[in-house]
């Protein structure tokens, strides 16, 4: 191979694509004074690179070698030698280039196929690391159905209504995912029973159990309804802070009313007195916006019944200081007006 019309090709080529010596040595990983020797006529590249530039310049052996395909007359034995000698020498080049080609692509294949292996198996690992699958019922398939119950320490826990599950489920942390374990027995219409594992409350006559088709919350017969009135109603308070957005939660403070005082009793009744009238919902779009802004948790223990101790809502207010009552059974907010602000923020 002349090296002089080597050097002139590659001159052409890197010129036509727009590339300095120095970024050609970079993309080659060699060196600019490599580059520039080689477009001196003074070296030729190894065969390695011969392959690394006919793929970077998309061309074939013919072209880089500078092989014409044309006829010889056969009168030049000395200039047909040396083409057959340049042809035997571009066989091995395209091959090698082949084989070169064929080797990227295989890599870059096996390197996606490791990406998607790996991320396939951190999704497993984390699946099974992070589910309780000790608390989840796999042969219950209807849990929350009316005509289900479980039998629980001999008392029968039938589904709340969906009031009752929503208040629940604002409570959730009563119901403890790890020591409160218990075993119950589930039944069917037909009376059917299944050995279940659920999660108790120390707090409401209830049980949570997990089961196919979702969580589900189940309470004592004596105890479906939940009576917020001043008769039933042992202490009120307003908690500092929005318990939807427990960042701010600081739970139960000093503003406290017990059955019983002077003070207490007008707090509980007028409270209860609001309690069960509330009224139209207000917008959705105050909600959204402000639910939080202020709040104040309301907490209530009972006399009697299942829910013995739990928040039922909380106050906020809107940004014209209007006050607003977010009721946890209903999920909707209610417009609460100036004599419930004064008792909320005595």
């Amino acid at each position: 191979m002349d090296k002089l019309e080597f050097a002139d090709r590659l001159i052409n080529l890197r010129h036509n694509r727009g590339l300095s010596q120095k970024e050609l040595g970079d993309l080659l990983g060699v060196s600019n004074k490599a580059i520039s020797k080689w477009e001196n006529g003074e070296s030729l590249p190894k065969t390695e690179t011969m392959l690394k530039l006919a793929e970077l310049f998309g061309i074939d052996g013919n072209e880089l070698l500078g092989i014409e395909k044309t006829e010889t007359n056969g009168t030049d034995s000395d200039s047909q030698a040396e083409i057959n000698r340049l042809k035997d020498e571009n066989k091995v080049l395209n091959l090698k280039l082949k084989q070169y080609r064929s080797n990227k692509k295989r890599l870059f294949i096996i390197a996606v196929c490791a990406c998607i292996a790996a991320v396939l198996a951190a999704a497993v690992i984390s699946l099974v690391f992070s589910y309780d699958f000790s608390s989840y019922n796999k042969s219950v398939k209807n849990a929350g159905e009316k005509n289900t119950k479980i039998i629980f320490n001999g008392i029968e826990f039938f589904p709340c209504s969906e009031s009752e599950n929503y208040l629940l489920a604002q409570n959730d942390t009563e119901f403890d995912e790890t020591a409160k374990k218990q075993n119950a027995v589930f039944e069917d219409s037909d009376g059917g029973g299944k050995n279940v594992v659920i999660n108790a409350s120390s707090l409401f006559k209830a049980v949570k159990i997990k089961a196919e088709n979702g969580s589900f919350y189940y309470i004592d017969r004596e105890s479906v309804s939940l009576k917020i009135t001043k008769e039933n109603i042992k202490f009120i308070s307003f908690g500092r802070g929005s318990f939807l957005k427990s960042e701010i939660y600081s739970g139960i403070d000093e503003n406290g009313f017990f059955a019983g005082s002077a003070q207490g009793e007008k707090v509980i009744s007028e409270f209860c007195d609001f309690y069960n009238s509330l009224g139209q919902s207000a917008d959705k779009k105050i909600t959204e916006h402000y639910l939080g802004n202020k709040g104040k948790t309301v907490f209530v223990r009972l006399k009697k019944g299942g829910f013995c101790e739990c928040r039922i809502g909380e106050f906020f207010e809107d940004g014209n200081s209007n006050l607003y009552f977010y009721s946890y059974i209903t999920g909707e907010a209610y417009s609460a007006g100036e004599e419930m602000k004064n008792i909320v923020n005595r």
